[in-house]
């Protein structure tokens, strides 16, 4: 995207919500199209190959916690840097903890753009399930226990950027049957906030809800 402003996309949402299938919905890959990806987790992949061909399965859980806190603070300088030189970039993100909203705060200083996308699952056990089949296909763990803290955390921090988002989308990815599109629950833009299902996960709507006083 060529601006002279700096546009940056978060695509958040708890552990194995489908992060990477939010931003392959149409009306999302649209937006996100000219945007860099700087995604940690793909930064750990790589790392980890480099020290010695290793992967997540195969790395201790020393390692890809080193790896992992590494690749999250690479990302993170980086994309301190792009916005500072008015870049568009997309992060993902659980959203557990408020770090990205200096990134935020940054953008918004220099009179850029910021875009929020959240998925959302109705619980940490469907979380749980999705994590599992994602280290069977290859993909990297997350310990049980700490899901269900993450789940509540992830809200706790949405009406905070959602308050703050010029463009807002917010979908709901717990169906059973892989392949379902995920549903769209709320959408916020110049006309403000809509939450059109409120019904599919009220601890959601409650967040969304919080924005417009947060």
């Amino acid at each position: 995207m060529s601006s002279n402003l700096p546009y940056l996309w978060i695509v958040a949402g708890p552990n194995g919500a489908g992060k990477t299938t939010l931003a392959q919905i149409p009306r999302i890959a649209a937006k996100l199209a000219s945007a860099e990806r700087l995604n940690p987790d793909d930064l750990s992949k790589v790392l980890l190959q480099q020290r010695g061909g290793f992967t997540f399965q195969t790395a201790s859980a020393e390692m890809l916690q080193a790896t992992f806190i590494e690749a999250a603070e690479s990302v993170f300088q980086e994309a301190q840097i792009a916005l500072t030189n008015n870049r568009s970039i997309c992060l993902e993100t659980v959203l557990s903890t408020p770090k990205y909203r200096s990134l935020v705060e940054l953008t918004l200083n220099r009179g850029g753009f910021f875009g929020f996308f959240y998925i959302a699952v109705k619980s940490p056990e469907i979380s749980a399930i999705r994590i599992a089949n994602r280290v069977a296909e290859g993909g990297h763990g997350v310990p049980t226990d700490k899901l269900a803290a993450r789940w509540e955390r992830s809200l706790a921090q949405l009406p905070w950027f959602v308050k703050r988002a010029h463009y807002m989308l917010a979908y709901d990815n717990s169906a059973e049957v892989k392949g379902t599109p995920p549903e769209l629950i709320a959408i916020k833009n110049a006309s403000g906030l809509q939450i059109k299902r409120p019904d599919l996960i009220p601890e959601l709507t409650h967040a969304l809800q919080q924005s417009l006083s947060s």
